[in-house]
């Protein structure tokens, strides 16, 4: 039976409108400044050369391109249905999404105008595939804490998961992207999403780890896990403390299997 059915129900979400139009607005706005600027530079270096100065002076980031990317980066992320994305899949329907046809060969094509009738029809596109993200969401996590590339009958999720995760001092994170999605995961499997913070490193697991380093015996509990963060071995031990959404997570792993097979 389709996790979709039996699990928390996956509603379907929007962007709100007013965020669209806000973006848009601060997006026209920008660009309106930065031609004044221009044609104000322009008419300082005109006068300058009437005198017999040469100043070539310019405004700095003026790369009208540049400056799409980090609105359409803005937009995208607030979508979300990124928040059932894993972090790498996020990132790659990012790239995808502003730059279809570059290749590491080429230099750096024009990204979408970024216009309303673009965002909505990129939010409309991401969200039709929503139970494709949450599957692979599933496999990405269970590549990176279970078993590389399972089969369907490898899917299975054990009690406990090892990952060599601290620095060489005992006391720094490594990966920790990638123990705040599975944090993050456990969280939207419970039907309560987290939202990551800018630099998508932080999630309750993750502070709860650090503090037990920084001030406890590396030991803990959260809603969803036990752990224990071993300097000497560099490795955070985590102990599955619901096996319904253990279970939730092997379904969503298999029917991912299943649909990749059928691609």
């Amino acid at each position: 039976m389709s996790i979709f059915n039996t699990l928390t129900p996956i509603q379907t979400t929007t962007i709100d409108i007013d965020f669209v139009y806000g973006l848009r607005s601060a997006y026209v706005e920008m660009m309106d400044v930065l031609e004044e600027a221009e044609k104000a530079v322009e008419k300082a270096n005109d006068a300058s050369a009437r005198v017999g100065v040469s100043t070539h002076c310019k405004v700095e980031n003026n790369d009208r391109d540049s400056l799409a990317y980090l609105f359409w980066r803005k937009f995208l992320k607030a979508l979300p249905v990124t928040k059932v994305m894993s972090l790498k899949r996020r990132e790659q329907e990012t790239e995808k999404w502003l730059y279809p046809s570059r290749s590491q060969y080429s230099s750096r094509p024009k990204p979408p105008d970024f216009t309303v009738e673009n965002m909505m029809k990129r939010a409309v596109e991401l969200e039709e595939r929503r139970e494709f993200f949450i599957r692979e969401w599933a496999l990405d996590l269970f590549e990176q804490f279970v078993h590389w590339r399972p089969s369907i009958e490898e899917a299975k999720v054990p009690t406990k998961v090892v990952k060599t995760v601290l620095s060489s001092d005992g006391v720094a994170f490594r990966y920790q992207d990638e123990i705040a999605n599975l944090d993050c995961f456990f969280h939207f499997l419970d039907g309560a999403v987290v939202d990551f913070p800018d630099d998508d490193r932080e999630s309750p697991l993750v502070v709860a780890v650090a503090e037990a380093m920084k001030h406890g015996n590396g030991r803990g509990v959260t809603n969803y896990f036990r752990f224990v963060a071993y300097s000497g071995n560099k490795r955070l031990h985590l102990t599955f403390t619901r096996r319904d959404l253990v279970t939730a997570w092997e379904n969503l792993a298999r029917e991912g299997l299943i649909a990749r097979m059928e691609a």
